[in-house]
């Protein structure tokens, strides 16, 4: 199974971020359509070096680097639910308010991913909003 890849919206933003892993995958700006490097006769790259392409890492590549690069940890954690006796897949990222002092943030204890997978994408989601509401400096 392939691992999911991160959608349009996410790409620009880990772009303007400042995302620079080789991929296999890319956005065209021009049509907003996911392509496959090889099939395009291109060798896996930072696509986000060219103007008009934005690179598309997978969900777990880009929660990598986020972590890597801008030091926000984050992860998805599996969990049993006793009031459902469901099992299922919960999110976590720590942020600095102060010097030395984390703070959590999670989904809500009733969100319960039925995927790793899905959960990853919600976490990552959250992450690129936090970023962006409170102007990580990235570069």
């Amino acid at each position: 199974m392939q691992e999911p890849i991160v959608t349009f919206k996410q790409a620009a933003q880990l772009k303007e971020l400042g995302f620079n892993a080789k991929v296999t995958h890319f956005y065209d700006v021009l049509d907003q359509m996911l392509y496959l490097s090889f099939v395009q006769k291109r060798s896996p790259g930072n696509f986000n070096e060219e103007e008009t392409l934005i690179s598309a890492p997978t969900t777990s590549l880009a929660l990598d680097w986020i972590r890597n690069s801008l030091k926000i940890y984050c992860g998805v954690y599996p969990v049993a639910d006793s009031r459902s006796f469901s099992l299922g897949y919960r999110w976590k990222y720590y942020t600095i308010k102060g010097e030395d002092d984390p703070v959590a943030h999670e989904s809500s204890p009733v969100s319960l991913y039925q995927t790793f997978a899905l959960a990853e994408a919600e976490l990552l989601t959250f992450v690129l909003e936090y970023i962006n509401d409170y102007k990580i400096n990235t570069h």
